[in-house]
Formats: structure tokens, sequence, C-alpha cells
């Protein structure tokens, strides 16, 4: 849910800005039900995403066309929800001092194993919340987090 929420964050506050919408504040919550508490894994089955923006003279017009741009068009997370992918799921282990100095000694100091059948679809879902290091990533985060 929370990946949802900041890839859709993130759409909204830059098409508003490219709109030139002046955003005082934003918020996005995210709402889920989830299937009946005897039947495991409890899948999410239903999800709303509510935009909250305020502002100066924040157009409501240019507030829905944001929100219906994420949604419809950019935010590939509320996509892929949508239209679930299948889900393979590896780990690797790295042995300790293994030295990364060439792609040979690196394929060498991983073992790879298929988990699809393993883990339940719950657990996988947790790690789709893992939040990339790519500084670019931290930033949009930050900027979802912020606005």
């Amino acid at each position: 849910m929370a990946a949802a929420a900041s890839c859709s964050a993130v759409d909204v506050i830059g098409i508003l800005h490219k709109m030139r919408q002046d955003v005082a504040a934003y918020r996005i919550e995210v709402e889920w039900e989830r299937g009946p508490v005897d039947v495991y894994p409890r899948p999410v089955i239903s999800m709303t995403v509510r935009h909250i923006v305020s502002g100066m003279e924040i157009d409501p017009a240019a507030v829905e066309k944001a929100v219906r741009l994420s949604d419809e068009k950019y935010c590939g997370i509320l996509a892929t929800l949508r239209q679930p992918p299948e889900i393979k799921t590896e780990f690797a282990v790295e042995l300790p001092g293994a030295i990364r100095s060439s792609n040979q000694r690196a394929q060498a100091s991983l073992v790879r194993v298929p988990l699809a059948s393993t883990f339940p679809p719950a657990v996988i879902s947790v790690i789709a919340l893992l939040i990339d290091s790519n500084p670019a990533s931290e930033r949009l985060m930050s900027l979802a987090a912020m606005a």
C-alpha cells in the first residue's frame, strides 16, 4: 500500500506543479479491506486511495485531472495491482568476504533458489514495500512524504 501511495503521490504533486497549482499541503491516505479473518493469507480485496490537497486558489478540476492521470496513465504500481502479475521469488546468499572484481566471481558467490511455492503471497507483498536505495528514488519518496 505504501508503494501505491508513494507512486501516485509523486505523480499527482508533479502534475499539479506543471499545472501551476500553488499546493501548500498534500496528503495521501490509503484504506484497504482484507479477506475474512479465518482465511490465510488474507489478501487485500479492495483499496481506496484518497488525495487531500490544500492551498490558495487550488482548482478542483486540476486536482481531479492530476489524480485521474496518475490513476489511469502514470502510476505503474496501481496498474500492477489492477492486473496482478505472475510473481516469482528468488533469494541470493552471498558468501562472506566474496570479492566482486569480476562477473565470474560474483556468480560463484551466489546461490539462487526459486521460492514461488515456499512463501505465501502475503509475505511476498512485503518485499514490494522495500525502498530502493537509489538516491533519485529516495528523493522522490521524500517528496511524497513531505508534500
